[in-house]
């Protein structure tokens, strides 16, 4: 009898156990990046609850305990109360206290589990850094993942029960997010920025000067890019000028403000971005990029946009129980600290504080 052609025999697919491991993708560069994270993981959650609790910590800490246990008579934005958690600028945004309250949930509450948020936070800003790979290369990427690990004040603050940690994190995701989209075109990218975005105003009101910050160098990117060379040059040089003379001046723009401090952030952002045009390539990444993603690529924009919008209206409107919390999250934050607590100068260090004290770090 003849053979059966082996064509035609009854062939099965290799079953999943009977598939053989892949380790081709494993390698000295991956094992070290791991062993970071193993670390960064041993060095977040060890002893987390060992220290008596700060003040700050205490006080927000507090709020979510009681945002998980039902309490009622919440503080808001405009002298008004709410029976459930609401926003208020006093106490910054509404994902500190979600996240937390998430933790309380799952492992009940504590010293540890106020702290677990802004842990995991610190983790995956480890983790992230593998994101940098296309920009730091591998050497570099490996520093710069050691350094988010074991810097001594980001380790600090990711085992503190506070916002810094989660708005470092947001910020990180916005802009790596911002440069993998412009470089790759991949969607995912622009919709992790979104949904950092919409983090980072649901969590501190820092996000009004990562807005400027980041915008800043946008815009003077896109300038360069699709504007005379020359024209833009004097045009941030004029405005140069005009910044550094307000910064020496200092005016007084209202009762409790002045415009020293305004100048000398303008003044810095400007001459920053003049000194980057000079080392810019004159490919037109960016605005390529943009202009693609308005002409033919909208759903993927619409898409990024009600990311945002989506995870912004959830979280300020304490998932739909209080809508007003949505338009409080839009504008209070900043008259709260323009208006009623920039007159108490919280941070009045001199200009310098800053050049003196990170060489010191």
């Amino acid at each position: 009898m003849a053979a059966i052609p082996r064509e035609t025999r009854d062939y099965r697919a290799p079953r999943l156990l009977d598939r053989a491991l892949d380790f081709s993708w494993l390698n000295l560069e991956v094992l070290a990046f791991g062993l970071l994270v193993v670390l960064s993981i041993v060095a977040h959650l060890w002893a987390l609850d060992h220290m008596a609790m700060h003040h700050d910590e205490s006080v927000t800490s507090w709020t979510s305990w009681r945002y998980y246990t039902g309490a009622t008579g919440f503080n808001c934005a405009g002298q008004r109360t709410a029976p459930s958690y609401c926003y208020d600028p006093v106490y910054h945004g509404p994902a500190y206290y979600v996240l937390t309250l998430i933790s309380f949930f799952l492992f009940g509450d504590g010293e540890a589990q106020a702290r677990l948020p802004e842990a995991l936070a610190g983790i995956l800003l480890t983790v992230s850094a593998w994101m940098l790979r296309p920009y730091f290369g591998r050497t570099g990427t490996l520093v710069a993942a050691a350094l988010l690990t074991f810097a001594p004040s980001l380790l600090y603050f990711t085992r503190f029960s506070r916002h810094d940690a989660l708005i470092v994190l947001w910020a990180f995701w916005m802009v790596i997010g911002m440069f993998r989209y412009i470089d790759s075109g991949r969607p995912r990218y622009l919709y992790l920025t979104a949904a950092a975005t919409a983090l980072a105003m649901a969590t501190h009101e820092l996000y009004y000067i990562l807005f400027f910050l980041f915008g800043s160098f946008l815009l003077i990117r896109v300038g360069a890019e699709r504007l005379p060379r020359r024209t833009l040059m004097l045009g941030l040089g004029v405005a140069l000028a005009v910044t550094l003379a307000l910064t020496a001046l200092n005016p007084q723009i209202t009762a409790n403000l002045r415009g020293g401090g305004l100048g000398l952030l303008f003044s810095t952002v400007l001459g920053v971005g003049l000194l980057s045009m000079r080392i810019w390539d004159s490919e037109p990444t960016v605005s390529t990029r943009l202009l693609a993603l308005w002409r033919d690529e909208r759903p993927v924009l619409w898409t990024a946009l009600g990311i945002l919008v989506g995870i912004f209206v959830l979280l300020f409107s304490n998932f739909f129980t209080d809508l007003r919390g949505v338009l409080d999250g839009l504008y209070q934050g900043l008259a709260y600290w323009l208006g009623s607590q920039h007159e108490y100068a919280r941070g009045k260090q001199p200009w310098y504080y800053y050049l003196m004290l990170l060489p010191v770090y």
